[in-house]
């Protein structure tokens, strides 16, 4: 369920029926070829909760370029005393050195455009 953290959404608010908001590999025009985010569906949900609990209808679509996981890789693989802590809160060297970001790109038809 796209709006499980989101139970008491009204009808009017739920655009999604599908977690990631796509099936992938999935085309997007301004970022080329994208495919699934490993933490996605998690994100999905928390931006959904955030979306309605502001009252905001919004047709999310969540995804990652390839590019994403070969430097993600390239990281961990210059930074191996660090892997143990992968699974728990990442060791100190992987906070400092490392980052997460996420484009956003929203529409209101064909008329008004902003990208953060």
């Amino acid at each position: 369920d796209p709006y499980v953290l989101a139970p008491a959404a009204p009808a009017d608010l739920r655009v999604d029926d599908i977690v990631e908001g796509t099936t992938y590999p999935a085309f997007a025009r301004d970022e080329g070829v994208l495919v699934e985010n490993l933490f996605g569906p998690y994100d999905a949900r928390l931006m959904r909760r955030s979306f309605v609990a502001l009252g905001q209808r919004v047709a999310l679509r969540v995804g990652s370029p390839p590019s994403l996981y070969a430097n993600w890789i390239s990281f961990l693989l210059r930074h191996p005393a660090a892997w143990s802590s992968l699974t728990t809160c990442p060791a100190p060297v992987l906070l400092e050195e490392g980052s997460w970001k996420y484009h956003f790109d929203a529409t209101v038809g064909e008329r008004a455009k902003a990208s953060v």
